[in-house]
This record gives structure tokens, sequence and C-alpha cells, in this order.
């Protein structure tokens, strides 16, 4: 059976049934970026106050990206700790102003530099550019961090639905090349399993539309995004096909009850546990997908932010 939804989640669904948009996946890739940005924008909490913003453009042999970095102060700091922020999007969507004010939250309540990386986009550049753009952000952090004034040693990484993905992604890639160490990964709503017909019974309670995505749109990311790629059997695109754990970051993994993508991101979980990784699990029940960005209409969404801070200033 499905959940019921929160009031306040309710009241969004309803709203959107009232007055239907076109779905993203019908429309031209620019207007499809258009409406979510106006969508995030006006239920996003109201930006709070930090010390510093500044952007950076970002030209490497892979090719051109900006990072925003966001300080709690303006006064000169030393050995902060860092957080990079993937957003989501489906690796098409999304940007540094759609996640702009959950930035600036994490600034604020962890004391944290943020720094916001704007990868390069689907289906203008598909896989692995956009993942690459976060891995070298990762080490640019790292290459740079005294001269940014950030702790080396704790650099954390946080992405939600793709920024997730692209989060285990960059883990792994990490590994692979001895890249910077991460200290955490925050992993908010993954897509996990890019096989279409995965039998997980919140795709079928919840992939229908209904419930702000739906199967439809997971199947037109991976058509944008994976062009030509095997997404099912490439851990980098399904981290559920992981089998290498040594080493792994610890890992928070949070999900909405009343997601699709609940059950193969709880299942990422179990595995991340199967294999002795130090992993933590949160859900927040009558919820739906994207509802941190949405946290100035649905409390979830706040309190959403809160433990991921909470879990941030535990880090060691």
């Amino acid at each position: 059976m499905p959940q019921s939804p929160d009031h306040q989640t309710a009241a969004l669904l309803a709203g959107m049934k009232d007055n239907p948009a076109p779905k993203l996946y019908e429309l031209p890739i620019e207007q499809a970026r258009n409406l979510l940005k106006e969508v995030s924008l006006s239920l996003q909490l109201p930006p709070c106050e930090i010390g510093n913003i500044e952007d950076y453009p970002i030209s490497y042999d892979g090719g051109d990206y900006r990072v925003r970095i966001y300080s709690p102060t303006d006064d000169e700091q030393t050995d902060t700790p860092a957080l990079l922020l993937f957003h989501g999007g489906g690796f098409m969507l999304g940007d540094m102003d759609t996640h702009d004010s959950t930035a600036r939250y994490l600034c604020l309540n962890t004391g944290h530099k943020i720094i916001s990386v704007d990868y390069r986009l689907a289906p203008e550049y598909v896989f692995p550019a956009g993942l690459e753009d976060c891995y070298h952000a990762l080490q640019w952090v790292g290459d740079k961090a005294s001269e940014l004034g950030i702790n080396s040693n704790k650099i954390s990484i946080f992405g939600d639905s793709a920024g997730a993905n692209l989060c285990a992604g960059v883990a792994q890639l990490s590994k692979q090349r001895g890249g910077v160490a991460i200290a955490s990964i925050v992993m908010l709503y993954p897509c996990c399993d890019l096989a279409l017909d995965a039998d997980y019974p919140s795709r079928a309670l919840y992939g229908n539309g209904d419930y702000f995505l739906g199967s439809k749109d997971v199947e037109w990311i991976r058509d944008n995004y994976c062009q030509n790629e095997d997404s099912i059997n490439n851990p980098l695109l399904s981290p559920l096909r992981m089998s290498e754990f040594d080493d792994w970051p610890q890992t928070l993994i949070l999900t909405a009850g009343m997601d699709m993508l609940r059950d193969e991101a709880k299942a990422f979980y179990q595995l991340l546990h199967q294999n002795s990784v130090k992993a933590d699990y949160l859900t927040y029940d009558g919820t739906i997908h994207g509802f941190m960005i949405f946290a100035g209409a649905i409390d979830s969404g706040k309190d959403c932010l809160a433990d991921i801070a909470q879990y941030l200033n535990n880090i060691d």
C-alpha cells in the first residue's frame, strides 16, 4: 500500500494536480530547465545571510565548468572543513542557483565552506562529462586547500538525486585514481540502479508520475545522459553494481517515503552495511522526491537539512 502524504506534501501534490504543467520529459530541454528552476526557487527556503560567496570559472583538459564557494565568515579562514555540493536535476537540469538556498543553509549551520559545482549537463554533455567535472572539482579543492583555507583532511561530498549518484561515482573514481580522500558522503534520495525494469516495490507504488518523479522521467534521463553506455552494469552509473568497498568513506543515505527511488537507495545502504562500511540511513515518510528543495513549503525538507547539518558537524 502507498503511504499517505503529510498535509504539506498533500497540499503541494494537490496544487500540482489542480494546475498541471507539462511533464519535464515532454518539454524542450531549455524549457524543462527553466520550469524546474522556477519551481525550485519558489519553494526553497528563503536564502540566509552568510559571510562570503565567490564564483570561480575552471578550465581543464576535460572542459570548462564553474564552482561557487560559500564561506561562513568574511574573515580569512584556515583549516575549515569543506563540503562539495553536486546538485540534482537528472544530470540535465538544475544549477548552482536552484541549490543556492541549500548551500547557504549548510554553510551557516555547519561552519563548512560549501563548494557548489556547476558541472556540465546532458544532453549537450553526456556521461562521463559531468562526472569528470565533479571529480576534477574534488581534486581542485584538494590541491588548493591551503589557498582556500580548507582542511584537506576534512573534505566531504553531498548530492541530491542525480547529484547523489554523482557522489557515488566520484568516490569510486577517487579510490581508483588515488585522488583526494573523502571524509564523508551524504546521498539524498539517490538514483542507484538505472535498470528500468528492476523490481523495487517503491517503483511500482510511486513511479506513475503522480509523485513528482516518475518512471517516464527516469527513462528520459537515462536516454539523454547515458547515450551508448551500459548504464545497468556500469557501477559509475548504477552504484548498486559496485563490488569494491575498501576504505569507502562513512556515508549517510536519506530517502523520501513516497519516492520511486526509495527502495534502491535503501538497497545501496544495505550493500554498504554488508561490506562493513560505516553507513547510516534516514527516511522521511509521507513526502516525495525533491522534498529538500521544497523546504520552504514542506517542513520535512527543513528537518532533512537540519539532520544533514548535524551529521556533518559530528564527522571526526
